[in-house]
């Protein structure tokens, strides 16, 4: 929506409507809406658009971001969060300092091709963690899945075909324009979703696996009558892991070398506190976060700068400050316009008592704006 009036809030209304194509769109522009809609009103608004593209002709079930809310998300959602919830994935920080220590090597060596190497760092860092697994400095089978995969749910996942009745894509699929990518979307989904999970089945049996989300997940399957739809679930939630963690992190690293050329006073501030904090003579840890505030509030504005967000869909039909909202509406969260919105206030609790700012960072457009 970039260059609408809705985009910036300049139509002046907390919520907007929309008939895109005949599917009707809800814009939230304020922080107020939001939380009133999409949190106080959760019970009906955390449903997912059904994208005919992704869910029904590639067939790509088992990635819970797209799922609808009920049962078989809330499954997934618990497993993913029993892995990366803030206190589990402190387990995982060795792994994040050996391939950022990689990186900064790579980036030495040959800093004009940057974005190979971020590539890489992201694919070898989600790997590690999802799934035990070293891979090499170049060509890792591994990444080229993931990398396909991806490349293969964003052309399915195109907004304006997102907006077409499900006849419509089997249509475009089955007779035009969308038949070689559709087919190559269901080529990488096989793959993606199994590709490396045998790999760490045996290293389980052989007892040499080394810990992953993947083994902490198989390993809690027992063999009795639901052992084959719980190793597709676990399945599913490591490759979801796998395919959002790459894609976000490479994301956010180079929006963050985007963020450092375009702000050089930032960055020369954040390079003075390396130095008086940790200096020139090693290389920062993650005990020196704390000491550490102007570099943690940067990498924090760099997520509220460039966030990701995903469009709700409403359950059942509402009334929001009189006006009527059609159940199946898309519900869009405008990120744009409620984290760019200039206010001074201290912000205050429901019982309108100022708060003071933890510091803490949580995902989510109603959690911290």
């Amino acid at each position: 929506m970039n260059g609408w009036p809705i985009s910036s809030g300049r139509a002046n209304s907390d919520v907007i409507y929309v008939n895109a194509a005949g599917t009707p769109v809800i814009v939230l522009n304020s922080a107020e809406a939001a939380y009133d809609l999409l949190k106080k009103r959760s019970s009906i608004y955390s449903d997912r658009m059904r994208m005919a593209m992704v869910n029904d002709l590639i067939g790509a079930n088992w990635f819970f971001t797209f799922m609808g809310y009920g049962q078989d998300w809330r499954v997934r959602r618990q497993a993913f969060h029993q892995e990366f919830h803030p206190a589990a994935a402190v387990k995982y920080r060795p792994r994040q300092v050996k391939v950022a220590r990689e990186l900064l090597r790579h980036l030495l060596a040959d800093p004009d091709a940057f974005l190979e190497h971020l590539r890489h760092m992201s694919g070898a860092l989600i790997i590690s963690v999802v799934y035990g697994l070293d891979v090499p400095p170049k060509d890792d089978p591994y990444i080229a899945i993931a990398e396909k995969a991806n490349h293969a749910l964003i052309m399915a996942g195109n907004a304006a075909l997102t907006l077409l009745p499900s006849e419509t894509h089997t249509d475009m699929v089955s007779r035009g324009p969308l038949q070689a990518p559709s087919v190559g979307v269901e080529k990488a989904n096989d793959g993606h979703d199994t590709g490396s999970v045998p790999a760490v089945k045996e290293a389980i049996a052989d007892g040499v696996a080394s810990p992953s989300v993947a083994m902490s997940l198989l390993s809690k399957l027992n063999e009795d009558d639901n052992y084959t739809e719980y190793e597709y679930v676990y399945r599913g939630v490591a490759a979801a892991a796998f395919s959002g963690g790459a894609d976000t992190t490479l994301s956010a690293l180079g929006s963050f070398f985007l963020a450092m050329v375009l702000y050089p006073a930032v960055q020369r501030k954040a390079q003075e506190e390396l130095d008086r904090i940790v200096g020139r003579d090693r290389l920062p840890e993650f005990s020196d976060e704390p000491s550490l505030p102007y570099v943690t509030a940067v990498i924090r504005e760099l997520l509220r700068w460039r966030p990701l967000a995903i469009p709700h869909r409403l359950m059942v039909e509402d009334v929001y400050r009189g006006y009527r909202l059609p159940a199946g509406s898309m519900v869009v969260g405008n990120v744009c316009s409620v984290l760019a919105s200039f206010d001074i206030m201290k912000a205050v609790d429901v019982d309108g008592k100022e708060m003071e700012p933890t510091g803490e960072y949580s995902t989510g457009i109603i959690r911290y704006v």
